[in-house]
């Protein structure tokens, strides 16, 4: 499983506001640390599932927004162009492609 922890600039940019109301597909984690979510994962569905947590920004570079998703455990880091703001289901499609991009470090 892929578990992205967002930081502000991408989770205002998966956020959108129509007629007022806000649209996200983000949660907030209930913990405070990337480490904390690993621990309570391991907890929760046991050490034999894999949950590969990805930190997720969101940077601005000659105008053109762009997702930097770095492995939280290798630093290992892809940069892509960002979909339409608020568009996640481009962004899934993405990160079924980031799964098969590496292999996992550790």
């Amino acid at each position: 499983m892929l578990a992205f922890n967002c930081t502000k600039a991408a989770a205002d940019f998966f956020t959108i506001v129509r007629k007022g109301q806000q649209y996200t597909l983000i949660q907030q984690s209930p913990n405070n640390s990337i480490a904390e979510d690993i621990q309570q994962t391991d907890t929760l569905s046991g050490k034999n599932n894999f949950h590969w947590h990805w930190v997720l920004h969101c940077v601005s570079i000659k105008r053109k927004k762009y997702l930097l998703a770095m492995d939280y455990l290798s630093r290992y880091c892809l940069a892509f162009p960002a979909p339409k703001k608020g568009d996640d289901s481009a962004f899934l499609t993405s990160g079924a492609k980031i799964s098969g991009a590496c292999p996992r470090a550790g």
